[in-house]
Order: structure tokens, then C-alpha cells, then sequence
């Protein structure tokens, strides 16, 4: 499944908290069920945002876990552009057909 992940340094990092913060990221390996796709950093150095591939919620407790001292995460599942409009198609359809039409 994927998602889109929004992460937000928490307000009370002082500089050094954010050092280590650098340091405890450059030195983490994602866990089993986790594939980073992408990352980027908001040009304010106050976020980051990736798209993540996650087997199921465990992993995403993990990463979380990992940086709890840090970042507070939002994870948001997302599908690709060709299933949510078939998904759509079929809703509309089971609608219509509900309605008598």
C-alpha cells in the first residue's frame, strides 16, 4: 500500500536536537515492509514529504517510533490516478443502478 507521508519537526528542537536528529537519520536503515520512494525537504527545512510503500501499519509504527523524539508523522494512503477513477466508475455505476437509472 502506499502513502504519502507529511513529517513535521517538532517545535521544541533547538539546534542540537536537530543535529541529532541528523545524525540518528543518516544512521537509520528502513525496516522490513518499508520502501522509501521518494523524500523531499520543504524548502523551510521544517518538513519533509515521501512517498512510502508500507506491507502493512507495523512498518509504519516502526519509522514512527524511530523518531518520535523528533517528528510528528501523517500518513496518508494514496492509489494512483487509473485505479481511483475505475473506482469511481464503479461507484457511479452501483449508484446508478440504485436509483433506477
Amino acid at each position: 500500500m502506499e502513502f504519502i507521508v507529511i513529517a513535521k519537526q517538532r517545535s521544541n528542537l533547538n539546534p542540537e536536537r536537530q543535529r541529532e536528529l541528523v545524525r540518528v537519520f543518516n544512521q537509520w536503515q528502513p525496516p522490513e515492509g518499508f520502501n522509501m520512494k521518494s523524500l523531499y525537504f520543504g524548502v523551510d527545512n521544517s518538513r519533509a514529504f515521501a512517498v512510502v510503500e508500507a506491507d502493512d501499519s507495523a512498518a509504519l509504527v516502526r519509522v514512527s517510533a524511530t523518531f518520535v523524539d523528533y517528528i510528528d508523522f501523517e500518513f496518508v494512503p494514496v492509489i494512483a490516478p487509473e485505479e481511483g477513477a475505475a473506482i469511481a466508475a464503479e461507484m457511479n455505476a452501483w449508484v446508478d443502478q440504485v436509483k433506477g437509472g
